[in-house]
């Protein structure tokens, strides 16, 4: 007679993201990033996501002032629109559960996932990888998000109509209800595209998704918006990809450039000490020294711990400009 016994899964890495602990942000992409690291060390062929609900409306409860701004339904819009979307950056996640329930998710985790991420992962005392174990690996292969071929396809179709063989510049905007200090500088980013050469480069302008189905900024009136990538992160990833160089300050959307090789970029306001979340002692407490930046970065991705006023802008953009003109590949 069948024992009935299950014999667990061996082959696949299963990454166990709890919403009772954990936030419904990008911050999924360093979260898959590593655990994409611990899967290549187990040297097993994929990876499966298991969404676990939390016990606040199947999410963690926020703090009051977050919630006012980014209130439960839209958490749910994020949940299905951010946190499943970004799976598609990683060509290992091959599928992905997101559970009824938190019993489930414990069924899951003890009967059938022989590796599991975090290893001490347990539904009934949750836990998560931590950022800082990101920012202390050296090698480029943590950045291991990459745009999809199709999204490849479709953005190249979009660019080509429009670039007519320029060298793409996107900028990347923060225009967020939510922490405002941390917002981009909207008039330093307008003087700043007045002074490229628009007969070498092409700046496409990324809004920030809140502000996306707004009237665009009179600021940026000549320049050509990219919408499509405000909505959806395939696009998005693709758009970056294909960029000569990316520009923007420390936002989660931009962690798509900062957790792939193939992305050129320049990072500018990473601190803000006003704000608990990217004052020094926040850095600090994640591994990374205030001036800094991760061990991880490639030869044309930059970590600029300055606000991005305009002199700032031009004196950065131009240098990267020249470095990659300079550097034989």
């Amino acid at each position: 007679m069948p024992s009935g016994k299950i014999n667990k899964d061996k082959s696949n890495l299963y990454l166990f993201y709890d919403l009772d602990i954990l936030p419904i942000t990008f911050d999924i992409s360093w979260i898959l990033c590593l655990a994409e690291v611990c899967r290549q060390h187990l040297h097993l062929p994929s990876l499966k996501v298991i969404f676990v609900p939390g016990n606040f409306e199947g999410m963690r409860q926020e703090n009051p002032e977050y919630d006012l701004i980014i209130n439960s339904e839209l958490r749910h819009w994020r949940k299905r629109n951010i946190l499943i979307s970004m799976l598609a950056l990683l060509p290992s996640c091959k599928s992905f559960t997101y559970c009824a329930n938190r019993k489930e998710a414990e069924i899951i985790r003890s009967k059938f996932a022989h590796y599991v991420c975090p290893f001490s992962y347990q539904t009934l005392f949750p836990t998560s990888i931590q950022a800082n174990d990101l920012y202390n690996l050296s090698s480029p292969d943590v950045m291991a998000l990459r745009a999809t071929p199709a999204s490849l396809t479709y953005i190249k179709k979009w660019l080509n109509s429009k670039t007519k063989d320029k060298k793409i510049i996107t900028i990347t905007l923060r225009q967020y209800d939510y922490m405002p200090k941390r917002n981009s500088n909207i008039t330093a980013w307008e003087n700043f595209t007045k002074k490229i050469d628009s007969s070498l480069y092409y700046i496409i302008i990324v809004p920030d998704t809140e502000a996306s189905l707004q009237l665009p900024s009179p600021a940026f009136d000549a320049l050509t918006y990219c919408i499509e990538a405000c909505w959806n992160i395939e696009l998005r990833m693709a758009l970056y990809e294909s960029s000569f160089l990316n520009l923007g300050i420390n936002n989660g959307p931009f962690a798509l450039c900062w957790l792939n090789k193939m992305c050129r970029y320049i990072m500018f306001k990473i601190h803000t000490e006003a704000v608990t979340q990217t004052n020094r002692e926040t850095f600090e407490k994640l591994g990374l020294p205030f001036g800094s930046a991760p061990k991880f970065l490639t030869t044309f991705q930059k970590w600029v711990w300055k606000d991005d006023n305009e002199a700032v802008l031009l004196e950065e953009f131009n240098n990267m400009c020249n470095k990659i003109a300079n550097t034989t590949i």
